[in-house]
């Protein structure tokens, strides 16, 4: 079978999948996270290689927007970043395991997958508008979760905490973003970006990230809330060890804290 046909075959099984009605955006973050986290933990668990694990990671990103920008199908568009995934993983194996001392070339790699998966659609993508604005949402949250990775790597910490960490922002991320308030997300996740270093301990990092986000929706829905009450409100909904919610919750400390500072402010 030559590859003409292989690719219209390809076109056919994707168009056949077509679905007409606009998705909601928290199933597209919470479904574009989980394929994002499943080719970090699952090409680093299968290869050991950071390098690998991000490319893989980037191109995933890639499938899954042309996928459902076409076809406004999540199932298939998982189903395919996890073919992506699997092939990725199957080609690099492969290539180490060749006499060959030449190094792989991560863009024939991404070629090869690309024609196995998204190839017949490349050309005729159609971008869905709809879909601009947790676009920009998950942009942010990449970031976050690429170095999230690396650091939890680095500390010899379990990769699947990556999940955690996730699980913990999705909610609020996507109920600010929905209100239009992406850049007060994005402005605390440069934050913690532009502090983090190896030593840090990015699960605390995530948690303060989780209380300040729940506290600014608290303050925007309600101006007059008590910030001290607001706080502890908040601070009991998020998943702390007794050491670090019981430092978090003294309020004399937060009265000096930068935090209070900058609720009394929005007040």
């Amino acid at each position: 079978m030559d590859n003409i046909t292989k690719d219209d075959q390809l076109l056919h099984f994707i168009e056949n999948k077509y679905q007409k009605d606009i998705l909601d955006t928290k199933d597209i973050y919470y479904m574009f996270i989980k394929a994002f986290e499943n080719s970090l933990i699952k090409t680093y668990t299968k290869l050991h290689n950071i390098d690998y694990s991000i490319s893989c990671s980037n191109m995933i990103v890639y499938i899954f927007w042309i996928i459902i920008s076409y076809t406004n199908n999540l199932k298939l568009t998982m189903f395919l970043c996890e073919r992506a995934i699997i092939l990725f993983n199957e080609y690099i194996t492969l290539s180490n395991s060749m006499t060959s001392n030449d190094p792989i070339n991560i863009i024939d790699v991404k070629i090869f997958i690309y024609k196995k998966t998204i190839g017949p659609i490349i050309m005729n993508n159609h971008y869905n508008i709809y879909y601009d604005k947790i676009k920009k949402l998950i942009n942010i949250s990449l970031e976050l979760l690429n170095h999230s990775f690396i650091q939890l790597i680095e500390n010899n910490i379990n990769i699947e905490s990556i999940q955690g960490i996730s699980n913990l922002l999705i909610e609020i991320m996507v109920v600010l973003n929905k209100l239009n308030h992406t850049t007060f997300i994005e402005k605390n996740i440069l934050i913690i970006l532009n502090n983090l270093n190896k030593h840090q301990n990015i699960i605390y990092e995530i948690n303060m990230l989780k209380i300040k986000l729940e506290l600014y929706y608290y303050i925007i829905s309600n101006h007059k809330i008590n910030p001290y009450n607001t706080y502890k409100q908040v601070l009991n909904k998020c998943v702390l060890d007794n050491y670090h919610y019981n430092n978090l919750l003294n309020e004399e400390e937060f009265t000096k804290s930068k935090l209070f500072n900058d609720l009394i402010k929005v007040l």
